[in-house]
């Protein structure tokens, strides 16, 4: 579980805004606030690990596209607690020559959970996670290397290091983490990889697709066939169906056709007299297409650490907010899930601590819990969060610094 994410300069983030992340998270505020600039650093740090800083940057627009207008340097820290232990990864990027960007500096941690017993010759035999094997090391070694991995770099410079016998090469262009796929650190670097935030467009999924064996689902449903073709159909197809015939009514199954190197998605309709119809994908409504887009992506496999929906109510009919919902509850047992909604019926359904703000004033976001005597007012069943909204409005709590 990604526990706490904390972002400087980062777009329109101002210093030090920190999100506290649960299994089930919701961002709300006004158009323009921020929500898409706190769910990208999420998805940044993903594509720092799994497509390298210059890809990351590159698609961002580069340094100047990135950093908040007036700010100092980027600084991202994010907070890990997984099975295997707890980590921490933080990084500072800065100008460069020539409107360029470099890394200023960089840390990482990861605390392992392991069992360790003593053996013959002040050996210690770790044991590692399923299909690793067993890691010796002597006792004066173990914590700082096995058990606490840890390395801290200032630029190009790297000026402490435990965890493995050669030192990594540093450069001004390349994070020191996304390279470390030792052991010791595999752990951290997995969970990071594992984060998704998904725009999903109806337009997008009627869309032809070829075959695409690659994962997890792509940001905008690019490969979202790919993906439903690869649902185990005894399980998730089956919580597949069963959502879709709640909200649409007369769905009943699904299949995917390979023709021609693409791949079509079709969905059963079943009329009262039992006559049984297949439509396409680029038959179905926007509201039904974008449904089975986000319930996909939160079905595939494997589970992912964290997976962002944004505004999952548009073309979605109110009524069935609520089956959606049951569902990112559902999958929030598996993967957390991060929200950015206007909706008032979906803010309805959370839990009131759940929630956070995401303001901006003077063109910087901040983000924090729900102001302490709203909050108070809610549990209280003395108002719903939707009667807040409507009579006043969501406050953020004061005197947080952004702090989630």
């Amino acid at each position: 579980m990604i526990k706490r994410v904390i972002a400087s300069n980062f777009r329109s983030l101002g210093e030090n805004v920190a999100v506290e992340l649960g299994p089930l998270t919701a961002l709300v505020g006004v158009n323009g606030s921020g929500k898409s600039s706190v769910a990208d650093v999420l998805q940044f740090v993903a594509d720092c690990v799994n497509r390298g800083l210059d890809v990351a940057m590159t698609q961002r627009g580069g340094i100047n596209a990135l950093r908040r207008s007036g700010g100092g340097a980027i600084h991202i820290k994010v907070d890990v607690e997984i099975p295997e232990g707890a980590g921490v990864w933080e990084f500072s990027i800065g100008e460069g020559s020539r409107d360029d960007y470099r890394v200023l500096s960089e840390r990482g941690t990861f605390n392992h959970r392991r069992a360790f017993t003593d053996v013959s010759d002040m050996t210690i035999v770790v044991q590692g996670g399923a299909g690793e094997e067993p890691v010796r090391t002597n006792a004066e070694d173990l914590f700082k290397t096995v058990l606490n991995p840890w390395f801290e770099r200032d630029g190009e410079n790297l000026t402490s290091f435990f965890g493995e016998a050669t030192a990594p090469r540093t450069e001004p262009h390349s994070l020191l983490l996304p390279q470390r796929m030792a052991p010791v650190f595999r752990p951290l670097i997995e969970a990071l990889r594992g984060v998704a935030i998904y725009k999903v467009f109806p337009n997008r999924l009627r869309e032809p697709q070829k075959l695409d064996f690659a994962k997890p689902m792509r940001e905008h449903g690019e490969n979202w066939a790919s993906i439903l073709r690869s649902l185990d159909a005894e399980s998730s197809g089956r919580d597949l169906v069963a959502a879709l015939g709640h909200i649409v009514g007369d769905i009943d199954d699904y299949r995917t056709t390979a023709v021609g190197g693409f791949v079509i998605p079709e969905f059963r309709h079943r009329t009262e007299d039992g006559t049984a119809t297949w439509l396409g994908a680029s038959q179905e409504s926007d509201g039904t297409l974008r449904m089975a887009g986000i319930l996909t992506a939160l079905l595939q496999e494997p589970p992912l650490t964290l997976i962002g929906i944004e505004e999952p109510e548009l073309t979605v009919h109110p009524g069935a907010i609520g089956i959606l919902f049951d569902h990112f509850r559902e999958a929030s047992a598996r993967s957390q899930i991060l929200l950015t909604t206007h909706s008032s019926e979906l803010l309805d359904l959370l839990d009131i601590d759940e929630i956070r703000v995401v303001e901006r004033r003077d063109n910087v976001t901040t983000v924090s819990r729900v102001d302490e005597a709203q909050r108070s007012l809610v549990k209280k069943r003395l108002a719903t969060t939707s009667e807040l909204i409507w009579s006043e409005g969501l406050r953020g709590a004061t005197g947080t610094d952004g702090r989630g």
